[in-house]
């Protein structure tokens, strides 16, 4: 599994796992089935083609080659980690459009490099409102 960081932080590369690996590897991101984001991302030729999915338990967009008859042998990119499926959407805006063409992929890893959400979720807090105060 290759590792990109989460939301475009510094990149560290670990052992390449297949699909089954990365799976396997972490019970939780079989606990929800992932949310498809196309077959036919490409990098720089029309093969091979890459899978993107996104893990709702774990977080991890990741990026899946689609070169072997199991698919449970393709090697796994995380491309990075959105925390709700409206930040997916919105780092991936366009992405239908974009998926199938030539540097797609390219185009995927670019989108979640950048990511910045304008509110991260888990910063988002209610504070009580400030006491008003009177002029006497």
């Amino acid at each position: 599994m290759t590792s990109h960081g989460a939301c475009g932080g510094g990149g560290t590369v670990q052992k390449e796992l297949t699909l089954e690996e990365f799976y396997a590897a972490d019970p939780q991101r079989a606990a929800i089935p992932e949310v498809p984001y196309g077959r036919l991302w490409r990098e720089f030729a029309p093969v091979p083609t890459y899978r993107l999915a996104w893990v709702p338990t774990t977080g991890e967009l990741y990026a899946t080659e689609l070169s072997e008859p199991d698919e449970g042998r393709d090697p796994v990119e995380v491309l990075g980690v959105l925390w709700s499926r409206p930040q997916v959407e919105a780092c991936l805006a366009g992405w239908s459009e974009r998926c199938g063409g030539q540097r797609s992929l390219l185009w995927a890893r670019d989108q979640i490099a950048r990511w910045r959400p304008l509110v991260e979720e888990a910063q988002v807090t209610l504070a009580p409102p400030e006491p008003a105060h009177s002029r006497t």
